[in-house]
């Protein structure tokens, strides 16, 4: 359960160069070994699949207990909530998942500003709070900074959002990723994303685990 880099060089200057040079590739291939190695306890065959295939022509490795929270035409919204214990107190923590896909036109589908736009539309209208005129909208204060990138994953060109959400009049938050890439299949983006909610919890072992569930994608044929 490791990977190993054997580089080899006539100098240490020249390993430090080689690792600089090859920095992102190095990180990117050591993230999908660790997703891989995650979702290799999950299935593809869970009951939630069987929706996703038939409405958004796609399936991903999940854990047991993911249930539908919301199902449409064009959006799903999916939810797994957890109790864990903490200082002797059971709190709760909810991994949550969004698809949806929008028709290629061109390539500026592919910036943070657009990504952005699609995403907020959709909450306000999908994703609502307890109160009225409540619902989950994208931070974007200085305190939130939203950080995106383009890379390779199997292949496959991929537009990554890393970000925080909140709630409109409401105190609920916190880190989402969100990933983009181009179906040519069905000539289509499809967007997939996984946030967490756990307020009494540190985020990071949470989000590489929504991570290696999005990055474990397959679309399917019509």
């Amino acid at each position: 359960n490791q990977i190993v880099f054997n580089i080899k060089a006539n100098s240490i200057t020249n390993v430090v160069n080689y690792i600089e040079a090859f920095a992102s590739t190095i990180k990117q291939d050591i993230n999908q070994f660790y997703y891989k190695r995650i979702t290799s306890h999950y299935s593809y065959d869970a009951g939630v699949n069987k929706m996703l295939i038939s409405k958004h022509k796609l399936k991903l490795a999940f854990p047991s207990g993911v249930k539908i929270k919301k199902s449409l035409e064009n959006f799903t919204w999916l939810s797994k909530l957890e109790i864990k214990k903490k200082d002797g107190k059971n709190h709760e923590i909810q991994k949550g998942f969004f698809i949806y896909s929008t028709p290629y036109t061109n390539e500026n589908i592919f910036s943070e500003n657009m990504q952005i736009l699609l995403r907020d539309s959709l909450l306000k209208k999908y994703v609502l709070g307890e109160k009225e005129n409540s619902y989950m909208v994208t931070r974007k204060d200085e305190l939130a900074k939203i950080s995106s990138r383009s890379l390779l994953y199997n292949s496959k060109y991929i537009f990554e959002i890393n970000g925080l959400w909140r709630v409109v009049d409401n105190r609920m938050g916190g880190p989402f990723v969100s990933i983009s890439t181009y179906d040519e299949i069905n000539n289509r983006v499809i967007i997939i994303e996984g946030y967490v909610y756990a307020p009494n919890f540190t985020k990071s072992d949470l989000i590489r685990e929504i991570k290696a569930i999005i990055y474990s994608y397959n679309i399917t044929p019509k």
